[in-house]
């Protein structure tokens, strides 16, 4: 009885010692209030085989907003547009990483919201959990972490500010210059025509005024 005891005792260690390691990448809590600022961790739970972590990068949703991360004692970290990078190329860690992370997610309740994240490692491999599992699938061997939205805030109305842009679907209003050029231009011509007109009236009555003298004296004359 020992013997098999013995041989199914070295069997079950061999399948220990060649069995994967399970560990993944995991956010804590895994659930975020929506509407509201929430503190997470990423967890980082081993690095690429023997070799420590010496960096890490996370892709955001495009839900989370308001980010402000956290960098371990020793290590450096970055935000371009939607990816938060941690640098740690000075002191890798070969123990578990809590990588700090706060932000709000604007999102529906009931909504998952995905994390895709790489580690990478001084020896240059890399572990890319970036797998999404499909619904009622099973689990992948590189998922991605995950958060759950749950009941928190309604979500924030954006009212437009006094004195905000009209939208461009408007009737864009006249050009407030360019009318009133065009109004003093109408001025000085109407301005000049009556001038004008004033000065043929003038011309014309004097001229009529010289003729009648001349009848009248070309008459006297006469008689």
């Amino acid at each position: 009885m020992r013997r098999p005891l013995a041989a199914g005792a070295v069997v079950a260690a061999a399948l220990i010692v060649a069995a994967p390691a399970w560990a993944h990448v995991e956010l804590d809590p895994a659930s975020a209030k929506a509407n509201l600022p929430t503190r997470v961790e990423i967890v980082v739970e081993h690095g690429c085989g023997t070799s420590p972590i010496s960096k890490v990068a996370t892709q955001l949703p495009p839900e989370a907003v308001d980010v402000v991360p956290e960098a371990p004692d020793g290590w450096t970290v970055s935000i371009a547009g939607k990816v938060v990078t941690w640098d740690g190329s000075a002191r890798p860690v070969a123990e578990d990483l809590h990588l700090g992370l706060t932000f709000t997610a604007r999102a529906e309740v009931g909504t998952e919201l995905g994390f895709p994240t790489i580690e990478s490692c001084p020896n240059g491999e890399s572990v890319r959990w970036i797998e999404d599992v499909p619904e009622g699938g099973d689990e992948t061997q590189h998922p991605q972490p995950r958060l759950a939205v749950t009941e928190g805030a309604p979500a924030p109305t954006t009212a437009a500010a006094p004195g905000a842009a009209a939208p461009t679907t408007a009737i864009a209003s006249p050009d407030i210059s360019t009318t009133g050029l065009a109004s003093d231009d109408g001025d000085d011509d109407s301005s000049s025509t009556g001038v004008i007109v004033a000065v043929i009236v003038g011309v014309l009555l004097l001229a009529g005024t010289t003729v009648a003298i001349a009848r009248r004296r070309a008459a006297r004359s006469a008689s």
